[in-house]
């Protein structure tokens, strides 16, 4: 099994579970941190929570690894390729 398959499934999860879209810049409108924020907002008053931008930041990163395709033909199955 070739690593680009798990990346690849782990990716639409990823965009799918946190609403996230596959433009190539990423901005927090629409996100669940965006959401949450408004909600916030609804709910509370607070207009900025910088924990929710804070998390929005990371998820951008974890969108950023999850879109890397070095590793795409490492065979997972591989006594090398799991060493990776």
């Amino acid at each position: 099994m070739k690593f680009k398959e798990i990346r690849t499934e782990a990716l639409k999860k990823w965009y799918t579970g946190t609403c996230r879209t596959t433009d190539s810049i990423e901005e927090c409108y629409g996100t669940l941190e965006c959401l949450w924020q408004s909600k916030a907002q609804d709910r509370y008053g607070y207009c900025h929570i910088s924990l929710f931008c804070s998390l929005a930041d990371w998820g951008s990163s974890i969108t950023d690894v999850l879109t890397d395709n070095r590793f795409d033909l490492v065979d997972i199955q591989d006594e090398h390729g799991a060493e990776i």
